[in-house]
């Protein structure tokens, strides 16, 4: 009777151990290695690397290396992107129970330097002695600039060599001294960035400088057909001029600008025009030019 008793026991425990099914995988892994494309085996750490259909991003280590696991059997796509590098698209299929590698190498994007002045010319006139321009970077990578002042005794700059990050800005002053100013000077100062040269035109004139206005013609005839007529406004002053017109009371005049300047020894030329359907037989006006 014991020895059957211990027959079955035997036989109960082989059949439930039958019955017992080992569980399927479903699921693989993705891992790789991310360097940069330069010589291709310097790793980048702070890579995001992101599976888009998943909504799962993970982030390389200092050695480069990233690993996704449990990822379902299929074909994804996985994008690799950090900043200062072109994004990269690589594609991975995962196989159940299966690690996929993927191995990216990434180009860096080109540094660039984009200066930009604000203003982009100075004039000290003859009273102003400290005038500021602003730098702007508007490229991708930090800038190294450094400006030539030339053979400009009477000029001074407050920084002549500085760095500028990306998308800032940087603001320096220049000072002129009119101790060594005899009459009024001009210069086209340069600023060198990524070897490129940004130009800044900058003008000062003595204290004691002026201006000095003549008009040419001092009268305009239109006679019966003419509609535009021009006058020419001469500055034979040491100082820039500035003029503007004043006093036009008729509808049917009006000039191609109404104020300006001219610097000294030069000229402009601004046209006066007449619309003869606002009038209905001879006119006489006058209009005044004021420096």
């Amino acid at each position: 009777m014991k020895r059957i008793t211990y027959l079955l026991t035997i036989c109960l425990l082989a059949l439930m151990s039958a019955c017992t099914e080992e569980p399927t995988v479903t699921t693989g892994s993705i891992s790789g290695l991310v360097t940069d494309a330069t010589d291709g085996t310097e790793p980048i750490a702070g890579v995001n690397v992101t599976i888009p259909v998943l909504g799962e991003s993970t982030t390389t280590g200092i050695n480069g290396t990233f690993t996704f696991t449990d990822v379902e059997s299929g074909n994804y796509t996985l994008v690799f992107t950090k900043s200062g590098y072109i994004t990269e698209q690589k594609n991975a299929s995962v196989v159940a129970g299966k690690s996929s590698a993927v191995n990216v190498q990434m180009k860096a994007t080109e540094k660039k330097a984009e200066i930009e002045f604000n203003p982009s010319s100075l004039n000290f006139s003859t009273n102003l002695s400290d005038l500021s321009v602003t730098i702007k970077n508007n490229g991708n990578s930090t800038a190294e600039w450094s400006l030539n002042l030339g053979n400009n005794p009477w000029l001074s700059v407050s920084e002549k060599a500085g760095s500028i990050q990306a998308g800032r800005t940087q603001s320096i002053v220049f000072t002129v001294d009119r101790n060594f100013l005899s009459e009024p000077k001009s210069t086209v100062v340069n600023l060198h960035a990524f070897g490129n040269s940004y130009p800044l035109t900058i003008s000062c004139a003595p204290s004691n400088a002026k201006s000095e206005m003549t008009i040419d013609p001092k009268s305009i005839d239109f006679g019966t057909t003419d509609t535009e007529k021009s006058i020419t406004i001469r500055n034979t002053g040491t100082a820039t001029l500035s003029w503007t017109a004043t006093g036009i009371t008729e509808n049917a005049i009006s000039l191609s600008q109404m104020s300006g300047s001219v610097a000294a020894g030069g000229n402009s030329v601004i046209k006066v025009l007449l619309d003869r359907s606002k009038i209905s037989g001879s006119m006489s006006t006058s209009f005044t030019i004021n420096d």
